[in-house]
């Protein structure tokens, strides 16, 4: 591959009657030999599926059919089981289905779970399944990420401990029926010898279970970490200025207010004010240094200022104060790699993902740095966690891109660098980026088209950004 002209931009910072993914026919009648922290996990893998399910059908009004069999393995045979499938009365979704252990205190043999998106397709089912006479763990555990493309349904399939263990695709494409089935030794690290029948049906997909390894993450808040609110005025955060007036005008009169110090200087921040943002971060850490808040966010601005030494100062004492704040760790991370420290960012980073894998910006930054280093197999897993983790994540489109594209994996390249522009038209790293890929292809007049474009554009994104150098 030529070497391009720029430097491109890492961005840091409906009733299913067999639902996919159960067990297959051959599963119990088998036995399974796991280490204890195999045991401990797979256990608590299960027990977080019983915890999804009551509290997926205390929320909606259920239909509940009950069904008693009996399993025929050879040496399952003549064990019984009360088999109870939930369904949504309004929308008819199965929402989970329960084997118990009709005769001995209703003990857990198999617990399945659906997840549906607002179009009411299937994205997403867990499965847990005990053998009816062995309680050490689960014979199998399967987290099962759905996706669908015209007349395609594919789906990619995880145990509990992470491991990616089948794919299946079925439907049609170009006017012809597909059927892939892969189990895990047929399946590469990367899909990159694949075929475009392959990439149709999977590319979509992640590369690894992500936050999804943790069942409880369906059940939990879904709103990003924070700690400002907008309940105590106007404008925050939708309107920064009119934030400014409104707290400006509360301090006017209430000189010691260390909420309304703190609430302005996080709108100062917003508006690129950086200089004011640290004064009144300053000022509130003066009037009360035992709240936490106003360290974490003067860690931010004098960041934003390149003042990186204090940034690191203040987010170093928020995380004092706050141990297990992922956010804190991702934020001094960031700061780490701007002052060059690229040794103490991935430690921050990755002590960031620790405590919280579904940490869509230290997945997305750490994946840089593993870009940098040419670890290109460990940056793509972690773009595509951040991916997992929150789909709107445009920057980690775009590196998942970049990345692809510095491997020579120019597919790959142009489905994700399309998806993080459709997800900000305007970015102007995106178009060039998508410019070059279409230039490396011989499409040399779109790709011009597209540089002209980028000439009018402003990368407006301040958030953590930085600009490697160029890694072929």
């Amino acid at each position: 591959m030529q070497s391009v002209k720029f430097v491109l931009i890492f961005a840091l910072s409906s009733l299913v009657s067999a639902p996919l993914g159960t067990l297959r026919a051959d599963a119990l009648g088998t036995s399974v030999q796991v280490n204890q922290a195999e045991v401990d996990a797979w256990n608590k893998f299960a027990d977080s599926l019983l915890t999804v399910h009551k509290s997926v059908v205390s929320k909606v009004e259920i239909k509940r059919l009950k069904v008693f069999g009996s399993y025929s393995g050879e040496y399952s045979k003549g064990y019984r089981f009360l088999e109870e499938s939930y369904l949504d009365k309004k929308s008819k979704n199965l929402l989970s289905r329960i084997r118990w252990h009709n005769k001995k205190n209703q003990l857990l043999h198999t617990i399945e779970i659906f997840i549906y998106d607002s179009n009411n397709e299937l994205i997403r089912d867990y499965v847990a399944a005990y053998l009816p006479y062995d309680r050490n763990a689960p014979l199998q555990t399967l987290i099962n990420l759905h996706a669908y493309d015209d007349g395609l349904h594919a789906y990619r399939q995880f145990d509990a401990s992470g491991d990616r263990i089948f794919e299946k695709c079925e439907g049609t494409l170009w006017g012809g029926d597909v059927s892939l089935l892969l189990e895990d030794y047929e399946m590469p690290e990367m899909p990159f010898d694949y075929t475009a029948t392959y990439l149709a049906c999977f590319s979509d997909l992640p590369l690894s279970a992500g936050v999804y390894l943790d069942p409880l993450v369906e059940i939990r808040q879904k709103s990003p970490p924070t700690i400002f609110s907008a309940k105590d005025g106007p404008g925050v955060p939708d309107d920064y200025h009119e934030a400014i007036t409104y707290y400006s005008n509360i301090l006017a009169t209430q000189s010691n207010n260390v909420s309304a110090y703190t609430r302005r200087a996080h709108a100062y921040l917003m508006v690129h004010e950086f200089e004011k943002s640290v004064a009144d971060y300053s000022a509130a850490i003066k009037l009360n240094p035992e709240v936490d808040a106003p360290w974490f966010g003067r860690g931010l601005a004098y960041g934003r200022n390149r003042q990186f030494r204090l940034a690191v100062q203040d987010l170093s004492e928020y995380i004092r104060r706050n141990p297990d704040s992922s956010l804190a760790y991702t934020k001094r991370g960031v700061r780490y790699i701007w002052m060059g420290k690229l040794k103490l960012a991935k430690k921050d980073l990755i002590r960031a993902i620790k405590l919280d894998a579904g940490n869509a910006e230290a997945n997305d930054d750490i994946g840089v740095l593993y870009a940098q280093e040419k670890l290109y197999l460990k940056a793509i897993k972690h773009f595509q966690a951040s991916i997992n983790s929150d789909p709107a994540y445009q920057k980690a489109f775009h590196n998942l891109a970049l990345t692809y594209y510095l491997t020579n994996k120019n597919i790959l390249a142009m489905h994700n660098v399309n998806k993080a522009l459709e997800l900000n038209s305007a970015s102007k790293n995106s178009t060039l980026l998508k410019a070059e890929i279409l230039k490396q292809g011989g499409h040399e007049q779109e790709a011009r088209k597209l540089r002209s474009d980028a000439r009018l554009m402003n990368e407006s994104n301040w958030s953590e950004v930085m600009t490697p150098a160029d890694n072929r």
